[in-house]
């Protein structure tokens, strides 16, 4: 059975392993500092279809076919999919895997929903709920423009602390058994809700690096580890903003990142 360590964290006693993954995107990330880690990249970001959204869901179903194939397992033999987007009611993920045949579970935590995918999975596998599933995710630039700021056609101009939302799919396939290279999870770590009072929709990672400090210290307290026990602490989306202002929570709190710290936002800038 897993066990509580702390008051946030979750140790797994069964840690599954992830045995496949693959990440896909569009041509701004394919010319980001990035580019070269992706499995495919496309200069064409409708991928033939006629709307935004259904580009989505061509993009989550994609990377999730991929990832079964690198497992040399069919989508019919997982026992769940766990998986969100920024849409309205998960719209890209549910038509996505609609016709797959198998039980579906989706899931929003917008920047989060990578980590929360696989967090959920996780548990389950560790109390033995399934034997096999898959985390994904995905986003696309123009639906989320559309979606939670101005539409493409509006021509509205971007602040300099404007975020741009990735136009991209990840996803991973998990086992409750695997081979002794394959990456393992062995805890899990939900956050805590932490508003500081940004009202600045355009500053995301401003708005996000305090959750993200409570986050990365409550871990460490409750493991009883520090940053330099680890390769790396990775963080999503925060940006060059977002990072400045998270090691400087994080140092105001005694913990010291620096080495150890990289953000997807700006990894390799």
């Amino acid at each position: 059975m897993a066990a509580r360590i702390g008051q946030h964290t979750i140790r797994l006693t069964h840690p599954p392993c992830v045995i496949a993954h693959a990440g896909l995107a569009g041509k701004k990330e394919k010319d980001g500092p990035l580019g070269a880690a992706f499995d495919k990249t496309f200069d064409d970001v409708t991928f033939g279809v006629p709307s935004w959204e259904e580009a989505e869901q061509t993009l989550l179903r994609t990377a999730m076919e991929l990832a079964a194939k690198k497992a040399d397992l069919p989508l019919s033999k997982l026992d769940l999919i766990l998986a969100g987007d920024l849409q309205n009611q998960c719209t890209a993920s549910s038509f996505a895997f609609a016709g797959s045949g198998v039980p579906f579970c989706g899931l929003y935590g917008a920047c989060s929903t990578m980590a929360l995918s696989l967090s959920v999975a996780s548990l389950l596998l560790d109390c033995g709920a399934c034997s096999t599933a898959a985390a994904a995710t995905g986003s696309h630039f123009c639906t989320a423009e559309r979606q939670f700021r101005k539409p493409l056609e509006y021509g509205g101009q971007r602040t300099p602390t404007a975020q741009w939302t990735v136009t991209g799919a990840g996803a991973a396939i998990l086992a409750a058994t695997g081979k002794k290279t394959d990456p393992r999870i062995t805890h899990v770590h939900f956050g805590t809700i932490t508003d500081l009072g940004i009202t600045d929709a355009a500053n995301m990672g401003a708005a996000m690096a305090p959750a993200a400090a409570k986050t990365i210290g409550d871990f460490l307290r409750d493991t009883g580890t520090a940053p330099q026990d680890y390769d790396l602490i990775l963080t999503g989306d925060l940006g060059f903003v977002g990072s400045e202002l998270l090691l400087e929570l994080l140092r105001r709190d005694g913990l010291n990142l620096a080495g150890v710290h990289s953000d997807t936002a700006t990894a390799g800038v």
